[in-house]
């Protein structure tokens, strides 16, 4: 797995709250000459629908499917359009019209909504629809990319699904402008140690599960309610920390202050049973896309072959019941 970093300051001061880089966790890799392997290009996209257009010319570049995941301020129908004679083959979803059933729903989003923390946004739930649909097109290596990321050499993306056979994720390198929370910007902004995070914006995947693990070397079972007492101490104390370190004559002092502020209370408001609560809820939540992948979902994938004409995809679109909110433009056309 390569690391995104970003950033241009230069970093001088470490926190003993706070790791500003988990290089440590991460490989970077050698590339190496190799036969083209990117089934798909997958864009969440909630703004307008010609922020696509980017999108739509590295999939008539690379030779490989683009799906668009459109709300808001997107559409499909605009999508095929922006597409039209473009040479690239587009498959584009309205995820409002989609089956309430396609995904499970997740006991963190429980959790979290219970505690206060409902979090508005949808593009973990188009993520989760693209690897349904990838599994189910049969794709090997799939690449996630936000609709505001700029790619000076698409052919990147290439190379990051050709390292999918070493590796079960592969993060393009971010730079110009850091991926970071406000906290992290601050801290950078105030002179400290801070570089950028895997995460998926600019993200390969392969179809291998990913595993997850917990910091200081430790499994789940080191994850009690103490470790996140203590975890929590070291936040409250770190955002404290780059408070002071404010200087009264930045011009923007005073609203990093207030967004630390905002930041800090924030913090307060989570306990330390909370997660606790998040931890148990996402082992659940793991179990529960096993299995609604591997048995429910099966019962649609095992249609597709009984559709006669049309290609794959359409299939997967028609098995998958999104054939009302999806349109689909072939290479080409």
């Amino acid at each position: 797995m390569t690391e995104a970093r970003g950033g241009t300051c230069e970093q001088v001061r470490a926190s003993p709250d706070h790791h500003g880089s988990h290089r440590g966790l991460l490989e970077r890799a050698a590339l190496a000459e190799a036969a083209p392997v990117l089934d798909a290009i997958l864009v969440p996209i909630a703004h307008d629908t010609t922020e696509l257009i980017k999108a739509i010319g590295f999939a008539a570049r690379l030779g490989c499917v683009l799906v668009a995941f459109c709300s808001q301020r997107a559409s499909a129908a605009e999508a095929i359009r922006l597409a039209e004679g473009s040479g690239a083959e587009l498959v584009a979803i309205d995820i409002d019209g989609m089956p309430a059933d396609l995904l499970p729903a997740f006991a963190t989003t429980d959790v979290l909504r219970e505690a206060g923390f409902a979090y508005p946004k949808d593009t973990s739930a188009k993520r989760n629809l693209g690897l349904v649909f990838a599994r189910f097109a049969g794709w090997e290596r799939v690449v996630f990319l936000d609709d505001d990321i700029h790619l000076p050499d698409p052919d990147d993306l290439e190379r990051a699904a050709q390292l999918l056979g070493h590796y079960e994720a592969v993060g393009l390198e971010i730079g110009d402008f850091p991926d970071n929370s406000v906290v992290c910007h601050a801290h950078r902004e105030t002179g400290g140690e801070q570089f950028t995070f895997i995460g998926g914006g600019a993200l390969a995947v392969g179809r291998e599960s990913m595993s997850s693990f917990l910091d200081q070397d430790e499994g789940l079972a080191g994850a009690t309610a103490a470790y996140w007492r203590e975890f929590l101490g070291h936040r409250h104390r770190f955002i404290g920390e780059i408070i002071a370190r404010v200087d009264p004559a930045n011009p923007r002092a005073a609203r990093i202050i207030g967004v630390l502020e905002a930041a800090r209370r924030e913090c307060e408001r989570i306990t330390p049973s909370l997660c606790v609560d998040y931890l148990a809820a996402w082992q659940q939540d793991r179990q529960r896309w096993r299995e609604h992948v591997e048995t429910v979902l099966l019962d649609h994938a095992s249609g597709i072959g009984r559709h006669p004409g049309g290609t794959r995809v359409e299939k997967v679109l028609s098995e998958l019941g999104l054939m009302e909110c999806a349109g689909y433009l072939r290479r080409g056309e």
